[in-house]
């Protein structure tokens, strides 16, 4: 949710620069698909008469208009150029509120393909010994040797008092319930305590934190607390952190080789932009998804991946293109020519991705089949805004773009 809410609030600023620039520094000069040809300052022939001035602001000839598909789709894009940015906005945010209000949860398994001989072996397990509860593990070191003593396991039970009220927690087992020799090291240094959990373990995950806060340690007694779901959590964590962390690496290094490339910062901006529009979409619609079937949650890192290098390989086409096409044509012809040619190859491209992702699908382990899913979802989001709002952004902006 977190991670949505900044991806949001990047694409809002990201966004609001460039409309801001456009329009604070919008002209009133017509911008139609219309060129003014310079009048002829040529010396008159000797022979012929003197020409005479040429009328005020020369004579306008109309550009001819592109044909195709996606020729059509620029003049859309120019049209409809102050509403489809409020709307891809809009878009984003609404999707986002979706998402973390009636969004799924991402699973850690998903690796098991069912009918094969790893799942039956693990339903045959639970058949004949029944179906293991879920746990938390806590253990605790005694370094005089007595783990095992009344009353260091009186203090055991003392210290989880608080878990055992959360409705989350069935049961407690500890050495001197059971003297299980499993539940006391051989050295007699260390005691586990096994909390049972009435949660399966994807459900239990959620539960991990404040369970842990509700273990109070005896003084002096070093704790250490583990189980299923609590490495489930760390792992999460561990995957969020990394996600921002690459992306704060990655983002301004971007910048800076984009900023080298177009040599100004508002069509540097432009890509970023784009994969500040397509990544908490995508990651909205992931979300959504996960209610109706099972998706892994190393599909964040692979959106994360494929999205910021779409984004930025296909906006670098299309700026540079439209940035070349309006040194000789006006700002609609050159959005109409830039679609015409670099916005029909990006589509292709995308489609070429999508269908490579998608292969994927076809796995019965649902953890690949997931990411052929984030794959698609996140090549059609960076083509949606790739082909509607970064050319309407580029019809506000026109000369000033560069």
């Amino acid at each position: 949710m977190r991670r949505r809410l900044s991806a949001t609030l990047l694409a809002i600023i990201g966004l609001g620069v460039p409309v801001v620039v456009a329009f604070m520094t919008r002209r009133p000069a017509d911008d139609r698909a219309e060129i003014a040809p310079r009048p002829d300052t040529s010396a008159p022939s000797p022979s012929g008469p003197v020409p005479g001035p040429a009328p005020s602001g020369g004579i306008r000839i109309l550009e001819p208009h592109p044909t195709g598909v996606f020729a059509a789709i620029g003049r859309f894009d120019y049209r409809f150029r102050r509403v489809l940015p409020v709307l891809g906005l809009a878009l984003v945010i609404g999707l986002n509120i979706w998402a973390a209000r009636g969004g799924g949860k991402l699973i850690q398994g998903g690796w098991f393909i069912p009918g094969s001989q790893e799942q039956q072996e693990v339903s045959l397990v639970a058949d004949r010994f029944g179906q293991q509860p879920t746990t938390m593990l806590v253990v605790y070191r005694d370094p005089d040797g007595n783990a095992g003593s009344d009353e260091f396991q009186a203090k055991i039970k003392a210290s989880l008092a608080d878990v055992l009220k959360d409705p989350v927690a069935s049961g407690l087992t500890t050495y001197a319930d059971t003297h299980s020799p499993q539940l006391l090291s051989r050295d007699r240094t260390e005691a586990l305590a096994v909390v049972n959990l009435t949660k399966p373990v994807e459900d239990s995950v959620e539960d991990a934190g404040r369970l842990a806060s509700e273990v109070h340690p005896p003084q002096g007694v070093p704790t250490q607390i583990t189980g299923i779901p609590q490495v489930y959590k760390e792992f999460n964590a561990k995957i969020e952190h990394d996600l921002v962390q690459a992306e704060t690496i990655s983002l301004p290094i971007a910048l800076i080789i984009l900023l080298a490339v177009f040599g100004t910062l508002v069509a540097a901006g432009l890509p970023l932009l784009m994969a500040g529009l397509a990544l908490p979409t995508t990651f909205a619609v992931i979300s959504i998804l996960a209610n109706v079937t099972e998706m892994s949650v190393f599909v964040t890192n692979l959106a994360s991946m494929i999205g910021l290098a779409l984004a930025i390989d296909y906006s670098l086409f299309m700026v540079s293109r439209f940035r070349e096409e309006l040194r000789h044509h006006s700002v609609e012809i050159a959005i109409e020519r830039m679609m015409g040619s670099v916005g029909r190859a990006v589509a292709i491209s995308g489609v070429a991705v999508a269908v490579g992702l998608s292969s994927l699908i076809v796995f019965e382990a649902s953890a690949l089949r997931s990411m052929g899913y984030a794959g698609v979802i996140t090549v059609v989001s960076t083509l949606v805004f790739g082909l509607t709002v970064l050319p309407a952004m580029l019809a506000m902006l026109g000369p000033r773009v560069n």
